[in-house]
């Protein structure tokens, strides 16, 4: 009797769960990125450019976390940042970012694949150059990999 229980619970969680999932919807693909006067970096230091765009998957809902990445010996330790990211005609700012507010962040639902977003800095910053020109390309399941 126990084991009829215990494969019928079973049986009806595997059949549950796929539902669950499909009706919470998708879940936010967070993406950190390093701010310097030198420009954005991923997690592992590598600078995003021209030929390294933020790649992300279309049709999800994102979450964009910058973070204060000046080192304190240097005289852009005291700048303030304030990233605006430029999506289908809406622009979401995170608030100001500098040494003691350490993170914003902004969030969106991405487009079809073949989108392209901008992010920059809207505040007057030692290496504004390098921070006026983030690129974000939204690209199908198969090209995130």
């Amino acid at each position: 009797m126990i084991g009829k229980l215990l494969f019928s619970t079973l049986a009806l969680i595997l059949l549950i769960n796929p539902l669950v999932n499909v009706l919470a919807g998708p879940s936010t693909h967070r993406v950190h990125i390093i701010i310097t006067s030198e420009g954005y970096q991923d997690e592992t230091g590598r600078f995003f450019g021209p030929d390294y765009p933020l790649r992300l998957p279309a049709h999800t809902p994102v979450t964009l976390v910058f973070e204060f990445g000046e080192d304190w010996t240097t005289m852009a330790w005291g700048n303030v940042h304030n990233i605006a990211v430029h999506v289908d005609q809406m622009t979401h700012e995170t608030g100001q970012i500098y040494a003691w507010r350490k993170t914003g962040s902004v969030s969106f639902t991405t487009g079809p694949a073949g989108s392209r977003y901008r992010g920059y800095c809207i505040l007057d910053c030692i290496g504004m150059i390098n921070l006026l020109n983030f690129r974000i390309h939204v690209v199908s399941a198969e090209e995130q990999l």
